[in-house]
């Protein structure tokens, strides 16, 4: 309880700075007369694709400059699928799935990180707004964002612990719609949207200001029963962003955000079940119970404050500050356990940035730190037909997070550009076992370590980049891997390290319309995390000696017309990996040269955008992933699958000022049966959790700003 208070403390401390510290500015700019640049630190889509401004590792360049892997996905690309889930517009990243068990519990994959996820996001570490998503701990609550929040998405592939902390497996970047463009008219929206499987969902936007001072405000509500017994859900977010700017020195973003979510779990089949069967949940086997006898579901609260600071000291001096407060309250009936999670965490992070012409070159330099602090309480009692029952155990976890980093870039003569950066890291996770007795303490304490990045690239001319780039990542075992659902505290874990090459290019040609975007990379990860899970139904992790991850990324789109009235635009999505164990050696077996389980070694995604006249669009996406290893063994494989989906949007004006789109779309439409979201290793053959077979949905989505939408 002492750990409780003194979270609920500091989080209400770091409320009381960020609105302490943001009364000088809401004080003044009713009385700022002047008009300035926007100093975010954010994603700006700009007109044509060698004008997105891209801002991964703090460099403010457009996306044919950055010399590293990533990917931008824009709210044109976002918005081109069910508006209800986010999962098939991040499937279109090349080396990027999303994959979704049931509504809501999701799990990302970039390249093969998802080795240490049997479900959820780990081992990469997430941004919102500036604003770090992922815990102390090493967890993110992805689901706690609805897909309004995520206006767009930056995606680092591979190790970005040089400047953004602990993970190997990659960084995302996302940014709410204010966030991302603070000229948002004023304006009100609502759209309301059906589908298969009961799919309601209400969502309302109210955005008001000056181009000074904006504020959004958003709320949306959605239930689903989803395509599988047991797969009901429900949820209620409600956001507000607001960008406050003083004169041409400071900005100010301030983010809150609130979630209350229910789904339900509906556990692994085996093959013959899945072929039998696929919308069934798990059975009873044994003295094991059902999924839907025990009531299998997480109950889920998040809270989120966080002020984004950003100051111009001089034209060569600038920071940016992040203070945070967040709150997670956890209940989860399973199979074997009732777990009860309270996960209160605050923090910050500060860059200073500098910018000087010396001679011919121009350098710039960054520097500064990240804090995390996370005061957690796991418990977990005896799930009694969906009920609690006797205490099993009870413990607090103190986590604590600290990084400091430096980077230097230097835009040499002839179009060469140098980037060198790192980072220090330290963690320390303290376990207190309050419950069985005797209180027992156990502290984790994983040595400070060096993350260095160094990138140089060539203008090859004509908005075209090649680059190098190499990078160290270093990832401690999160809480969830230190304390899994066998409630045993795992102190034999290590930390995962790994060194990252890539070589690639991006830009445009054939008269600046085809935008290409290919790397290649050779990844070595030692002591890596694998998951396990026993017959129970039990997590548990062990560090999996290293591993050899090869692949080749690429990205192509072209406009196939580009007329005033008319456009067509084509493009494809695919990548191929070659990931495999060395020197792994687990129960007297050696899977030493077997392929990674969980990640496809080939996918392919390829898209048709038609848009008439600024009032009808048509989408075509198609996606083809071949069959994937589920077990260390390679004895089970998940099926290869192909997807078809369809969606039309048709825009009117009700009147000048009132704009309604009626849209509609199709997923699955070849009805396939294939399994999205596998669990991998898993004792008694139970691999596989059907995704939905061929479902619709319509929406109507009414807009109302004060702009003259005719002109």
């Amino acid at each position: 309880m002492k750990q409780i208070d003194n979270s609920i403390r500091g989080l209400c401390s770091c409320i009381i700075v960020i609105w302490l510290l943001s009364l000088p500015f809401i004080n003044g700019y009713s009385q700022s007369q002047t008009t300035g640049k926007s100093y975010k630190d954010t994603s700006v889509l700009k007109n044509t694709l060698s004008e997105i401004v891209i801002s991964a590792y703090a460099q403010n360049k457009s996306i044919t400059r950055q010399p590293a892997a990533l990917f931008y996905l824009s709210p044109a690309e976002i918005n081109r699928f069910n508006p209800a889930s986010i999962v098939s517009a991040v499937n279109t990243i090349p080396g990027v799935q999303m994959q979704q068990r049931s509504p809501q519990s999701y799990r990302l994959n970039i390249r093969g990180s998802a080795l240490v996820s049997p479900f959820g996001v780990r081992n990469v570490k997430i941004y919102y707004n500036g604003i770090p998503l992922t815990d102390p701990g090493g967890g993110t609550y992805l689901n706690e964002l609805s897909p309004e929040d995520m206006n767009s998405l930056t995606v680092i592939k591979g190790p970005g612990g040089s400047f953004y902390g602990a993970g190997t497996g990659g960084v995302v970047l996302i940014d709410g719609p204010l966030f991302s463009d603070d000229s948002l008219p004023n304006s009100a929206r609502i759209s309301l949207e059906g589908g298969s499987d009961g799919l309601q969902r209400m969502m309302a936007a109210l955005t008001w200001g000056e181009s000074k001072q904006k504020s959004q405000l958003r709320y949306s509500g959605m239930s689903d029963n989803g395509y599988r017994d047991q797969t009901a859900m429900h949820d209620k977010v409600l956001a507000y962003e607001a960008v406050l700017k003083k004169g041409d020195k400071q900005q100010l973003s301030i983010t809150a955000h609130y979630m209350d979510l229910y789904y339900q779990i509906p556990g692994a089949l085996t093959l013959s079940e899945y072929k039998r069967n696929p919308r069934a949940a798990r059975p009873a086997v044994g003295s094991l119970p059902s999924a839907e006898g025990n009531k299998t579901a997480v109950f889920q609260k998040n809270f989120l404050l966080g002020l984004n600071e950003q100051y111009h000291f001089s034209n060569h001096l600038q920071s940016n500050l992040v203070l945070y407060g967040a709150y997670a309250d956890i209940v989860n009936p399973t199979i074997f356990n009732y777990e009860y999670r309270k996960e209160p965490h605050f923090g910050g992070r500060v860059t200073f940035n500098g910018n000087y012409q010396i001679g011919h070159t121009q350098a710039s330099f960054w520097a500064g730190g990240e804090l995390q602090q996370g005061y957690f309480n796991v418990t977990d009692t005896k799930n009694t037909g969906g009920a609690a029952g006797d205490m099993m155990t009870d413990d607090n976890v103190n986590n604590f997070l600290s990084m400091a980093f430096v980077q230097a870039d230097f835009s040499l003569p002839n179009g060469w550009d140098i980037t060198a950066g790192g980072s220090f890291h330290h963690a320390i996770v303290n376990f207190t076992q309050i419950f069985p007795a005797p209180v027992a303490n156990v502290k984790l304490n994983y040595d400070h370590a060096v993350s260095p990045r160094i990138a140089i690239s060539k203008e090859l001319g004509g908005n075209r980049i090649a680059y190098v780039n190499v990078s160290s990542g270093y990832s401690p075992p999160t809480v969830s891997q230190l304390l899994p659902s066998t409630s045993v505290i795992n102190t034999s874990l290590h930390p995962e390290t790994g060194v990252d090459y890539e070589i690639g290019s991006r830009g445009l040609l054939l008269d600046q319309k085809l935008y290409y975007d290919i790397d290649a990379f050779v990844f070595n990860l030692t002591k890596s995390i694998a998951t396990r899970r026993d017959s129970s139904g039990q997590d548990y992790f062990v560090n999996a000696g290293g591993t050899k991850q090869h692949g080749i990324e690429a990205y192509l789109s072209y406009p196939v017309i580009s007329r005033h009235k008319n456009s067509l635009k084509a493009w494809i999505s695919t990548s191929w990996f070659d990931f495999s164990y060395r020197n792994y050696e687990v129960t007297g077996k050696d899977y030493s040269g077997n392929k990674l389980p969980g990640t496809s070694p080939f996918t392919f995604v390829g898209g048709l955008d038609y848009n008439l006249n600024k009032r009808l669009a048509a989408h075509v996406t198609y996606t083809y992933s071949n069959h994937t290893p589920l077990d260390d063994a390679n004895d089970v494989f998940a099926a290869s699958y192909n997807l078809l989906d369809f969606r039309i949007d048709y825009n009117t004006h009700i009147s000048r000022k009132l704009n309604l789109t009626l849209l509609g779309g199709i997923n699955n439409l070849l009805n396939g049966k294939y399994s999205l979201g596998d669990d991998i290793n898993v004792t008694g053959g139970r691999y596989y959790n059907a995704a939905p077979g061929r479902n619709f949905y319509v929406s109507a989505i009414f807009k109302f700003d004060g702009r003259d939408e005719n002109k």
